[in-house]
């Protein structure tokens, strides 16, 4: 069997993968987030692609086996955002890393005092990079890859959660994992395994601004137009300012060892240019 799990960034793609990883026979040959498919003699072959620039959907139209995940795009805006500090290419600043963990801190206060079009905002200043532009682009790349290609089976994301897979597990024809174990390496990736969360961030300005972006995308993967919001809305910090501090950390620690890895390339072609010129 060759089966592809498709989705967005931040739409649990990752904890997917790793639940179908764990039914699928000796011998499978795993490929995450490969950008194109090249063909290979294993028997078993199981994918995990992303909905963004660059990656060809159209070389897995093949696969027997075609699986994408849907979340409310409300929900993996609100992560999205977020977790855009980690691929930041640089370390943030002190300064940089206090604005934001505050003006987080302070929506964990009073959930209606900060929109969240806000932190977006701040993130962007910070990051250098348009939210709405790239999403626009991913979720337009997704639901053309859905146009073109109706056979992928879809995965409701608070199915999944809610341990919902016996459809999926019926369709691939392996048992799905409810308890997924994902590498240490990647557990940064998670942060509420939640739905519905996107409430507490939103207020009514955030209603109002993000609604004609993500009303066509929801229907296209079937979620309602409801836009209700909690009268006392609450942000944890362990879903807010918590998991943002764990990110900066990870990401500056990222970048320490990347300095470090290029330092030591640096000095070895120096090493070695200068055992060529001796010799």
């Amino acid at each position: 069997m060759h089966a592809v799990i498709g989705g967005l960034g931040k739409s649990g793609t990752t904890a997917l993968f790793y639940a179908v990883r764990a039914g699928m026979p000796p011998g499978t040959r795993y490929l995450f987030e490969p950008t194109t498919y090249r063909p290979t003699s294993a028997t078993h072959v199981l994918a995990k692609i992303l909905a963004q620039r660059g990656v060809n959907w159209r070389s897995f139209r093949g696969f027997d086996r075609k699986v994408v995940i849907l979340r409310d795009p409300r929900d993996q805006l609100v992560s999205f955002v977020l977790y855009a500090v980690y691929n930041h290419p640089r370390p943030l600043t002190d300064a940089e890393a206090t604005s934001l963990l505050d003006l987080l801190a302070q929506k964990e206060r009073d959930g209606r005092s900060v929109p969240f079009r806000r932190i977006s905002e701040a993130v962007e200043r910070i990051t250098r990079a348009d939210h709405r532009a790239v999403l626009g682009e991913r979720y337009a790349l997704c639901c053309r890859h859905l146009e073109e290609d109706p056979g992928f089976f879809r995965v409701r994301y608070d199915d999944f959660l809610a341990g919902r897979t016996e459809a999926l597990a019926d369709y691939l024809g392996v048992s799905v994992a409810h308890r997924v174990t994902v590498p240490p390496s990647l557990r940064r990736v998670e942060r509420t395994k939640g739905t519905g969360d996107w409430r507490n961030w939103f207020t009514p300005e955030d209603v109002a601004h993000f609604r004609p972006d993500l009303a066509g995308v929801m229907r296209t993967f079937g979620f309602e137009d409801a836009w209700d919001l909690p009268g006392t809305p609450a942000v944890s910090p362990q879903h807010g300012s918590d998991y943002l501090r764990r990110l900066i950390d990870a990401q500056r620690e990222r970048t320490r060892w990347s300095s470090r890895w290029k330092r030591g390339m640096a000095r070895l072609a120096r090493w070695a240019q200068d055992r060529i010129v001796s010799s």
